[in-house]
């Protein structure tokens, strides 16, 4: 009687060999699209950067602005001046990033780490990030006015041409 073991058979050569390119490039694919870009050495922004979407109408880029808030909680701010802060990080992020950016319209997405004890268990995932808030602009319109912008988003105004959405609460303790 032969064992079970003998009856399988096992993969031809070629579709194994095969399988293995196919999973080799999609890690490939996955890993680039999701890579910082190490092309922006000098970001204005504390946290990990990401693009993560890229269309001809619209890119994203994902900023993970965990150490920014734990120094901005830290700090003896009034109500709001937290948020704003990192809506001026978000839209000098935005400024920097635009001239490499081929699309119409660029987002910056700010997330950061829930909680302490996510950090403390080594490299979060995303499960475990909330969102702040979206910073959207014309991607031609982005370097030109970022200096008006910012100087607009500190002291709390609006600003024509850029939309601010926020996505959660600026934490007060963290």
């Amino acid at each position: 009687m032969s064992s079970p073991r003998a009856r399988e058979t096992p993969l031809p050569m070629a579709q194994h060999r095969y399988m293995k390119i196919r999973l080799a490039a999609l890690f490939a694919a996955f890993g680039a699209a999701f890579a910082p870009i190490s092309s922006f050495a000098a970001d204005p922004v504390k946290g990990a950067v990401v693009l993560s979407s890229i269309t001809q109408a619209q890119s994203q880029i994902i900023w993970d602005a965990t150490d920014r808030v734990t120094e901005l909680t830290g700090m003896k701010l009034r109500p709001g001046e937290g948020q704003r802060a990192l809506e001026a990080d978000a839209v000098r992020l935005l400024a920097a990033r635009a001239p490499g950016i081929k699309s119409k319209r660029l987002t910056v997405r700010v997330v950061y780490v829930l909680s302490r004890q996510a950090l403390m268990y080594g490299n979060p995932a995303m499960a475990d990030k909330g969102p702040l808030l979206e910073v959207s602009a014309a991607t031609a319109d982005a370097s030109r006015q970022a200096v008006s912008w910012i100087a607009a988003v500190e002291n709390g105004n609006s600003t024509p041409g850029l939309m601010m959405k926020p996505l959660g609460e600026f934490p007060t303790t963290y």
